[in-house]
């Protein structure tokens, strides 16, 4: 579902896979801690560098940027200047 949203560019679809991944996370650390699972331990760079990625400024951007697009006279950046 947050696949979804992300392919759409849309807010929703990009908050969801941060909670996904949150949870993911904390999911990981836990298996570890409490079950002295040690394997699952590799989930934690992956998902704090899938965290990163998504939180970094040009990312971001490209979801904060759809919100309203257009409602409030703002251009939509998915479109190009020439076909507006």
């Amino acid at each position: 579902m947050s696949a979804t949203g992300l392919l759409k560019l849309s807010l929703w679809g990009y908050r969801l896979a941060l909670a996904i991944l949150a949870v993911n996370l904390l999911g990981d650390l836990a298996n570890a801690i409490l079950r002295s699972d040690l394997r699952t331990l590799i989930g934690l760079p992956i998902g704090g560098a899938l965290i990163a990625y998504l939180l970094r400024p040009r990312v971001r951007g490209l979801f904060t940027a759809k919100v309203g697009a257009g409602e409030r006279g703002v251009p939509d950046p998915a479109v190009p200047p020439e076909t507006r």
